[in-house]
C-alpha cells in the first residue's frame, strides 16, 4: 500500500502537464464565466493564465484553475472582497508542492480504512491582515490521531495558533481537490464525446 498512489493524486498528476482553454477552465475550477472574463480584462486576476499573443486566446495550467476555484469559493459563498480572494487564493496555491503530498496521503490511508484525517484551510482577518493556516483532525489506525492534530502554516510547518480556532472562513481541502478532479474528469469525458463524433 505504502508505494500505490491514490487515483485523484493520478489524475493531479495527469492534468499537471496540461494546459486548458477558457471553457475548460471554467468547466474544471466552477467559477462563473463573466466573473473570469472581467477579472482577466480589468487585471483583477494578474498572475492567472497567460493569453497567446497570436491568437488572443488565454490558456491556463491546473494550479491557475485551482486558484480560480478558491476565488469563486471565497467571493461567492463568503463574500470576501475579489482582492482579497485573489490574494489569499495566490498564497495558497503557492504552497501547493508543501500541502498537497499530505493530501493525497491522507485520501490513500482513508481509501485503506486505515485513518481519517480530516484538512481545512482556515483564514482569519486580524489587525488587518489575513492569516491562513491549515486545521488537521481526525483517527490514525482506528485510534486518536491526537499527535496529528492542530495547526500547521501552508508549509505544514507546525504552529500554536489557538487564535485561528475562530477562524471566519473553514474550507474543506480534500472536498477543494475533489471537485477539481471531478471538474479535470469532465474536461476528459467531452473531450472523448468528441473525438468519437469526429470519427
Amino acid at each position: 500500500m505504502a508505494g500505490d498512489k491514490d487515483p485523484i493524486e493520478i489524475g493531479f498528476a495527469m492534468a499537471m502537464a496540461e494546459e486548458f482553454g477558457f471553457g475548460d477552465a471554467v468547466l474544471i475550477s466552477g467559477i462563473d464565466a463573466r466573473q473570469l472574463r472581467n477579472g482577466l480584462d480589468r487585471g483583477v486576476f494578474s498572475g492567472i493564465g497567460r493569453k497567446l499573443p497570436s491568437v488572443g486566446r488565454w490558456v491556463f495550467t491546473l494550479k491557475d484553475t485551482l486558484q480560480l476555484m478558491l476565488i469563486g469559493e471565497f467571493t461567492n459563498r463568503v463574500w470576501m472582497p475579489v482582492s482579497q480572494a485573489t490574494e489569499v487564493a495566490r498564497r495558497i496555491v503557492a504552497s501547493f508542492d508543501a500541502w498537497s503530498p499530505d493530501v493525497f496521503e491522507n485520501a490513500k490511508r482513508a481509501r485503506a480504512r486505515e485513518s481519517y484525517i480530516n484538512s481545512e484551510f482556515v483564514i482569519s482577518n486580524s489587525a488587518g491582515s489575513t492569516e491562513i493556516m491549515i486545521h488537521k483532525r481526525g483517527t490514525l489506525d482506528g485510534g486518536d490521531a491526537g499527535e496529528s492534530w492542530g495547526f500547521y502554516d501552508l508549509d505544514l510547518n507546525r504552529t500554536d495558533d489557538r487564535n485561528m480556532l475562530e477562524a471566519h472562513v473553514r474550507l474543506s481541502i480534500f472536498g477543494v481537490i475533489s471537485r477539481l478532479s471531478v471538474g479535470y474528469a469532465t474536461v476528459l469525458s467531452e473531450r472523448c464525446d468528441i473525438r468519437e463524433r469526429d470519427a
